[in-house]
């Protein structure tokens, strides 16, 4: 079934704690301006692009044409206590809402890195299982090559194992776009390690590259 994406842009001058929450309930709060986040479905955002992220709510398992109001507010948590997190802070955005629509992408209708949660949807014809959802991956079976990635065993949706293109976080990023390493490259190991003399605000680190600082 569909599932929906939920798009933000985040800025701290001193970066963020941790990826920003969404939270989602399909009831309304008891009162929008304090909700009770504890009463919601939790979701962790990832990275796209600079500061932005997405999250998605996944299928409702509503009909083709059904609709479905969803109550959201997203919280995100800065990093300006460098100590621990006494003094960080947290901000959450006023409860919003928006009617989720029901129904099923075509088969063989989404292309690379989109999001899906069966392998027909995809043109590859794999639903790569991920921990932030399905996402579709180009096949390499027959011993095709691979764009991107290596091309290696793949966990579908289903639970199947296909011949398909990954690591898919590294080739689609955590919402399909991409990430450029900072400045301070090379910084992979304790002997490359950026000093850290003065406070860092345009750092990037990207998955699957680790960064050290002495």
């Amino acid at each position: 079934g569909t599932t929906y994406p939920v798009e933000v842009t985040v800025t701290d001058d001193m970066g963020l704690r941790d990826p920003p929450l969404l939270y989602y309930s399909l009831t309304a709060p008891d009162d929008p301006t304090k909700p009770d986040v504890t009463a919601f479905e939790q979701v962790t955002f990832e990275p796209t692009e600079g500061d932005d992220y997405v999250a998605r709510i996944p299928s409702l398992g509503l009909a083709e044409g059904e609709m479905e109001e969803v109550f959201f507010l997203v919280s995100a948590t800065d990093n300006d206590d460098p100590s621990g997190s006494i003094c960080d802070h947290r901000t959450d955005t006023t409860v919003t809402s928006f009617f989720a629509v029901g129904g099923t992408p075509p088969d063989g209708s989404l292309a690379e890195c989109a999001y899906c949660t069966g392998s027909t949807e995809c043109d590859s014809g794999i639903c790569a299982a991920t921990a932030s959802g399905g996402r579709c991956v180009d096949s390499c079976s027959g011993g095709g090559a691979c764009d991107m990635g290596t091309c290696g065993a793949t966990v579908t949706t289903e639970g199947g194992t296909r011949a398909g293109c990954g690591p898919s976080r590294e080739i689609c990023g955590g919402g399909g776009g991409t990430c450029t390493d900072d400045s301070r490259e090379p910084d992979d190991s304790t002997g490359t390690a950026t000093p850290y003399s003065s406070r860092i605000t345009d750092g990037q680190i990207c998955a699957g590259d680790s960064d050290y600082f002495s």
